[in-house]
C-alpha cells in the first residue's frame, strides 16, 4: 500500500513537471507573439531611485505596428507633460504645454533599451544569451543585460504574465543590482484598435491649445500665459520660428566660448556668436528674446561635478543665467524661463531624442563637441562641452534635477 501510495505521488510529480513551460518554450511564445503583435496600450508608474529623493512619474506608451510609437511622460507632483511620437513624418518632442515641437529624422527608440517598452523589453530579453530565467507561480523572471545610452543602467530584472507574457514590473540596476529604476505596470492591452489620429501630431498638440479668445492666444498681449503659467513672447509665430530655429547654433556656440574660457581659467570666452563681451553665451541670429529678472525663478546647479571639474562663473544675460564650469572635463550650463510658442509648425531638429529619465532631451553632435537642451519645471535648459563624453555630459544632465548618478 504503501508502495503504491508512493508511486502516485511521483506520478503527480511528474505530470505538475511535465506541464510547466521550459524556458525555450517561452522564449518560442514571446517569439510568436512579437511576430503576431500588431500593437499594444500600456499604463504604466516609474520611479526614479538615482537622487536624494524618489522622483515619479506616469508613462503612457501606445504602440502601433511596424513603427507607430507615442510615449506620454508626466511627472506627479510638478504637473508637466511631454510626449515623444513617432508616425511617417518623423519622430517628434511634443510639449503641448508651451506649444513647442521638434521633429528629427530618427530611428527611436529602436538604438538603445526602452524600460517602459513592451516590444523592447521582449527584444532584450531574446538577444541576450547570457539571460538568466525563473518560473514563479505566477510570473516569470528574467534577468538580462541591457543596451541604455547610460552605462550605469547596466541590468535588468522582467516580470511577465505567466498567461498572458504581457510585462508586470521591471527593475534596472547597476552592477552592484542597485535598483536606479523601477517600473510598475498599471494596465497592458495587447493588439488594441486604434484610430487614425491616435498618432498624429496635431491632434496631440491640440489636446492643449488654448482657445480662441484665451489670454496666451492674444497676439501682442504683453505677459500672456500659456495654462500652465509660463510667459509668452509679445511677438507673433514668425519672432518664436525665428528664435528657435537661431537659438541652438548661437547658445552652441557661445557654450563653446564659454568652454573656451574654462579652459584658460577665466571662466568667460566670446566664441563665434557669442557675445562682444565674452560672456560665453550666443545670443543666436534673429534672438528677439524679451529681458527679464534671471532672480524670477530657479537657478538649477549639478549635483554631479566629473573629477576634476568646479564652477568657475555664474553670469547672469538678460533672462538667462550662464554656469561655466573650469577643469580637465568643462562644460557650459544655460537655463531661461521656458515661454509658450505662438506657432503652429514643428521645428526641423538636427540630433536625436535623448531619454533622461525624467524628460526628453534633444541631443547634437557635431565637430565642436556635444550639446544637450531640454525642458523641465518651466525651465530651459542647454548643456555643451567640446570635451565631454556622451554618458558623462547625460550625468551632470540627469544631476540637475537631483538624479545624481552614483
Amino acid at each position: 500500500m504503501k508502495r503504491m501510495i508512493v508511486f502516485v505521488f511521483a506520478l503527480l510529480m511528474l505530470l505538475a513537471a511535465c506541464g510547466e513551460k521550459t524556458e525555450q518554450d517561452v522564449l518560442n511564445d514571446m517569439e510568436q507573439l512579437m511576430t503576431d503583435m500588431q500593437g499594444y496600450k500600456a499604463t504604466a508608474t516609474m520611479t526614479l531611485e538615482t537622487g536624494e529623493e524618489p522622483q515619479e512619474y506616469e508613462v503612457q506608451i501606445w504602440y502601433k505596428h511596424p513603427t507607430y510609437y507615442k510615449v506620454e511622460l508626466a511627472h506627479t507632483e510638478k504637473e508637466q507633460k511631454q510626449i515623444i511620437l513617432r508616425n511617417d513624418e518623423g519622430v517628434f518632442v511634443l510639449t503641448p504645454s508651451l506649444n513647442k515641437s521638434f521633429r528629427f529624422q530618427s530611428d527611436w527608440p529602436e538604438n538603445n533599451s526602452q524600460v517602459y517598452m513592451y516590444d523592447s523589453l521582449l527584444n532584450d530579453i531574446l538577444i541576450d544569451a547570457e539571460r538568466q530565467f525563473e518560473a514563479g507561480e505566477e510570473e516569470y523572471t528574467f534577468r538580462t543585460n541591457t543596451n541604455y545610452s547610460n552605462q550605469n543602467l547596466a541590468q535588468q530584472e522582467i516580470k511577465l504574465d505567466k498567461k498572458t507574457l504581457t510585462p508586470t514590473e521591471v527593475d534596472v540596476t547597476d552592477l552592484s543590482l542597485k535598483v536606479l529604476v523601477h517600473v510598475d505596470f498599471d494596465s497592458f492591452e495587447l493588439n488594441p484598435t486604434f484610430t487614425d489620429q491616435d498618432f498624429s501630431k496635431e491632434a496631440v498638440m491640440g489636446e492643449s491649445v488654448p482657445e480662441e479668445g484665451d489670454a496666451s492666444n492674444n497676439e501682442g498681449a504683453e505677459g500672456a500665459t500659456s495654462d500652465d503659467g509660463l510667459a509668452n513672447d509679445n511677438g507673433g509665430a514668425s519672432d518664436d520660428q525665428n528664435e528657435d530655429e537661431g537659438s541652438n547654433e548661437g547658445d552652441r556656440d557661445g557654450a563653446d566660448g564659454g568652454e573656451d574660457g574654462a579652459q584658460n581659467g577665466n571662466g568667460t570666452g566670446s566664441g563665434e556668436g557669442g557675445s562682444e563681451d565674452g560672456d560665453g553665451v550666443g545670443s543666436g541670429e534673429n534672438d528677439d528674446s524679451a529681458t527679464g529678472d534671471a532672480s524670477a525663478f530657479t537657478v538649477f546647479y549639478p549635483l554631479y561635478e566629473p573629477d576634476g571639474t568646479t564652477l568657475s562663473s555664474s553670469d547672469e544675460i538678460n533672462d538667462r543665467v550662464i554656469l561655466t564650469y573650469d577643469g580637465t572635463q568643462p562644460f557650459t550650463l544655460i537655463q531661461q524661463k521656458a515661454r509658450y510658442m505662438q506657432m503652429d509648425a514643428a521645428i526641423d531638429s538636427v540630433g536625436e531624442p535623448l531619454d533622461l529619465g525624467f524628460t526628453i532631451g534633444v541631443l547634437t553632435t557635431d565637430a565642436k563637441g556635444l550639446s544637450l537642451s531640454w525642458t523641465y519645471a518651466g525651465t530651459e535648459f542647454f548643456l555643451a562641452s567640446n570635451v565631454m563624453e556622451l554618458q558623462e555630459l547625460e550625468a551632470v544632465a540627469r544631476s540637475v534635477h537631483g538624479t545624481e548618478e552614483k
